[in-house]
């Protein structure tokens, strides 16, 4: 994956879908609804990365940890 910091600082929603492997769909979804802070220009959304990095931190606490698989972590799939 794509390291966060070479990112812009402002995404667009098919960066975001691409950044975290999920459809377009389910980005706009998130920002529709406010789970995915995020802001318009015009009829586009878009992201700052910070509060991207913000809301994964959020979601996965531990996976800075040494040894976290956050695909075995609690509501993964």
């Amino acid at each position: 994956m794509a390291e966060m910091k070479s990112l812009p600082e402002v995404l667009t929603v098919g960066e975001v879908a691409t950044y975290l492997r999920v459809s377009e769909t389910t980005v706009w979804r998130w920002c529709s609804n406010g789970r995915l802070p995020a802001f318009r220009i015009g009829r586009s959304w878009r992201v700052r990365r910070s509060d991207l990095e913000l809301n994964i931190d959020r979601a996965f606490p531990d996976a800075d940890l040494p040894g976290y698989d956050a695909l075995s972590a609690p509501g993964a799939q």
